[in-house]
């Protein structure tokens, strides 16, 4: 009974991962945060899912282990692109984590359209190393990094991107618009600041 119940509250979750590509990679980063690779998995490309578990039982563990400590638990985006044809996007992240040892991450995310659906196609967080203002008095902090995708290349040149310029509104003056930070768990105010 418990099982049904927790799999009738994932309905709505599948329903709108499918929706838009944001939506998709939410599922996504909301599972592998959660170190459910199977259910991470699900949200991944057909590219990139044998990345995912054609592994050791070990080097499962060691994806999932990096996946959670790399992975902010709340992020917000600094930067979407969609490709003219519609069917790549690209999101440039922001976030913080505190384990093993606090530091900002940044992150890298292509979601392409795979079989009429928004599939995770690349992820890739980079973390800039602990925050000890001695270590970096001391030395530039090392940086950290977790990639996942098909061919294992984090996006980071410009022929690998396309710029859509979002249609600009009217303007009229007055409060800014509170930027959007994806939780594990979202008000409706969350969920509207994110529209």
């Amino acid at each position: 009974m418990r099982l049904l119940a927790f799999l009738l509250c994932l309905l709505p979750l599948a329903a709108s991962a499918q929706s838009d590509p944001l939506s998709a990679y939410q599922a996504y980063h909301q599972a592998a945060v959660m170190g459910n690779l199977e259910m991470a998995g699900s949200y991944a490309s057909l590219a990139l899912r044998p990345k995912m578990f054609a592994r050791s039982p070990q080097e499962r563990a060691d994806l999932v282990n990096k996946m959670r400590n790399m992975m902010p638990a709340t992020f917000s985006i600094t930067r979407r692109t969609l490709s003219p044809d519609r069917k790549t996007a690209t999101f440039s992240l922001a976030g913080r984590v505190e384990r093993p040892l606090p530091q900002a991450t940044t992150g890298e995310v292509r979601v392409i359209q795979e079989l009429g659906k928004w599939k995770v196609d690349s992820v890739s967080w980079v973390g800039s190393g602990p925050e000890k203002a001695a270590a970096a008095k001391a030395q530039p902090a090392a940086k950290s990094k977790v990639t996942i995708s098909p061919n294992a290349t984090p996006l980071k040149s410009p022929a690998q991107r396309t710029q859509v310029a979002p249609p600009t509104p009217d303007r009229t003056l007055g409060k800014a618009k509170e930027p959007c930070v994806f939780k594990p768990v979202m008000t409706p105010e969350d969920l509207e600041r994110c529209k």
